[in-house]
């Protein structure tokens, strides 16, 4: 599993938005629970607070996306300002 960060920076007059290739993920169960504990490791090793998410993007897959018990869900459980938005490369693909 690929994992990435996009944060935008307010610090200075000028707004940006980055993103951030981190790593991949060995992952060796797809499950949504299984891939949400692979992603909450990772946001421990590298230091980030799970409050500060405020968005999150993946493919249309239900492990992903699922509403009950998908990553997506996992994630809006702790914290509900952490909104679920598909990919849209994906969702491109699905329209192709």
């Amino acid at each position: 599993m690929s994992f990435a960060l996009r944060c935008v920076d307010i610090l200075s007059t000028l707004i940006k938005v980055n993103e951030y290739f981190l790593e991949f993920l060995k992952v060796d169960d797809t499950s949504g629970k299984c891939l949400f504990d692979a992603i909450i490791d990772e946001l421990k090793i590298i230091g980030l607070d799970i409050n500060d998410l405020r968005g999150q993007g993946y493919d249309n897959g239900s492990n992903m996306k699922g509403k009950r018990q998908g990553v997506q869900k996992r994630f809006i459980d702790i914290n509900p300002r952490s909104f679920y938005i598909p990919c849209g490369c994906h969702s491109l693909n699905f329209v192709i």
